[in-house]
């Protein structure tokens, strides 16, 4: 016969869930959105967060917490080197302005982090804000112009 364990939980005793379940649960929803989101949506919404951590960065330097600025701007600049790096050269003469477009935008940023500027990084925003109103200009069109030449 083995020896059965004497320890017993205290009663009413709950043991608190993992902490990678808490961690994640406001995640949750976002997961399902990217999860279950077209491609096309995908891409804007690398903008939009690309977007958002640039006007945290930017609020976080007019609070002088440079430290959490720069965290930011890297969150950022991850997204558009994701998106650069997305970017098919067979796209023909469009690479080449859409990756100098790039590069323009993870450069300002980076100086924005460097010199706690920002108007580097409302530069950077700039650019960023004008490609994601063309992107989705130019989904736009791709969806209505099969419906369009159904007739």
């Amino acid at each position: 016969m083995e020896p059965r364990n004497s320890y017993s939980a205290p009663r009413g005793y709950k043991p608190p869930p993992p902490p990678a379940v808490e961690r994640n649960r406001p995640n949750a929803y976002l997961e399902s959105a990217v999860l279950s989101a077209p491609r096309e949506q995908l891409l804007l919404m690398l903008f939009d967060g690309a977007l958002r951590f640039i006007e945290a960065g930017k609020t976080r330097l007019e609070a002088r917490q440079y430290l959490e600025a720069e965290k930011s701007f890297l969150s950022a600049r991850n997204i558009v080197t994701e998106l650069m790096q997305s970017q098919q050269p067979s796209i023909g003469e469009a690479y080449g302005g859409l990756i100098a477009l790039y590069r323009f935008a993870l450069e300002r940023l980076a100086r924005a982090g460097l010199e706690k500027s920002a108007t580097l990084a409302e530069e950077g925003a700039k650019v960023l804000s004008d490609l994601r109103a063309t992107w989705a200009e130019a989904i736009a069109a791709a969806k209505t112009a099969p419906a369009s030449s159904v007739l």
